[in-house]
């Protein structure tokens, strides 16, 4: 296939919708996705034992991450108990699927921790000043093995005493990137800092508390004021208000990173000088996080027009730079990695933009969040956008 062709677009997502208590949403979603969260399981486990990690080690390492998150939020033990009975899996399976990260890099293999991702993410952030509706618009590709592309899931759930929130999860997570009905949107990317620990996991547990506040305000209290951290973590955050901010967490530290001139890039490195040093942490694969981060910052410096979905469309499909490429296929990226999902939402709207796949080749479906339910709308029309092959001048 040539660069400016497109295959046809990939299936959409399954849609699970669950609410009532924690347990209630956690069944629903196990017993909904089984087979998907038992493939995720299956991936899970594929990941953790390629690096050193053997079943028994990680079964017995994930809970006790879980006993640690028990310690200050039983509420979502709870709703991992019920995913766990609901896709018809052993509480410290549902665990794994959700403390997996912490899990690679703990250094609880017979080996030394894994230093670096086989694949990872790249986000923008677009100030509502600059926007054509006038307000923030966020995005990502997440990218991960090929191998985990089929079992992703759009998961729409109303937690109690929380906004109803509408995620883009591989089935058994409790979260990845999604929005809320009171307007607050996320995107989250790997970065490593020295010093992974016994904590709360940030990488699943942390990230779904996050997803749950009403404002950026809110989510950043929330982290500041969360349980010693097991692990780093990044979160580009956007809301109703027209705040956006990506924030770069240590296991101790809250690192903010604010727009230039409307403008938020990020990838897999520390962009805070404080924590420059941290970088250090993911050796050679630096130069992979940088390569996709400056090619992410020139091409939104390269818009003109105000910004919109659709071209948002063309960032998240640019293959500028081989091997180290926005837009990742697992045959090309120096790393083997793959884009699973692309990702856009519109927090003002309340609207999340969803390809399953490479967006090169997937179409965007549009899921609208209501405080009532979720409803699908049709596929954004990208038939306007540049491609990313348009930019390569940039």
């Amino acid at each position: 296939m040539s660069s400016n062709q497109q295959s046809a677009p990939a299936a959409r997502a399954p849609l699970i919708e669950a609410e009532g208590t924690r347990f209630d949403i956690g069944y629903q979603h196990g017993r909904q996705a089984s087979e998907l969260a038992h493939g995720t399981l299956v991936w899970s486990f594929s990941e953790l034992e390629a690096a050193g990690l053997k079943r028994d080690a990680a079964l017995a390492g994930a809970m006790r991450l879980l006993e640690i998150v028990r310690q200050s939020t039983p509420e979502m033990v709870e709703e991992v108990a019920g995913i766990a009975d609901g896709a018809g899996m052993s509480l410290a399976e549902a665990a794994v699927i959700n403390t997996r990260y912490e899990l690679l890099f703990l250094g609880l293999s017979d080996g030394a921790a894994v230093t670096a991702p086989r694949g990872e993410c790249t986000l923008f952030g677009v100030d509502g000043s600059r926007c054509a509706e006038g307000d923030p618009i966020i995005g990502q590709n997440v990218d991960l093995g090929p191998e985990s592309r089929p079992y992703w899931v759009i998961l729409c759930v109303r937690p109690p005493g929380a906004p109803r929130l509408l995620t883009a999860t591989l089935a058994g997570m409790l979260a990845q990137e999604g929005i809320n009905s009171a307007g607050l949107a996320l995107c989250g990317s790997m970065i490593r800092c020295a010093g992974w620990r016994a904590g709360y996991p940030s990488r699943k547990f942390l990230r779904r508390r996050v997803l749950e506040q009403r404002s950026v305000a809110q989510a950043i209290d929330l982290i500041r004021s969360s349980p010693p951290r097991a692990s780093s973590h990044n979160l580009l955050l956007a809301d109703a208000q027209g705040r956006l901010v990506d924030v770069e967490t240590t296991i101790s530290d809250v690192l903010l990173v604010r727009p230039s001139a409307g403008l938020l890039a990020h990838s897999n490195h520390y962009l805070s000088p404080a924590a420059h040093n941290e970088n250090a942490c993911i050796g050679d694969y630096s130069h992979n996080s940088v390569a996709r981060y400056e090619r992410m910052r020139r091409l939104l410096e390269s818009i003109e027009d105000p910004f919109t979905p659709v071209i948002a469309t063309s960032l998240l499909r640019d293959h500028a730079g081989a091997g180290r490429a926005i837009c990742r296929h697992g045959d090309r990226d120096e790393t083997g990695a793959e884009t699973n999902v692309a990702v856009i939402a519109e927090p003002g709207k309340r609207r999340l933009h969803v390809a399953l796949g490479p967006p090169c080749e997937a179409a965007f479906t549009t899921y609208q969040l209501h405080d009532s339910g979720v409803a699908i709308d049709q596929c954004l029309d990208v038939a306007a956008a540049k491609t990313g092959e348009a930019h390569a001048a940039v």
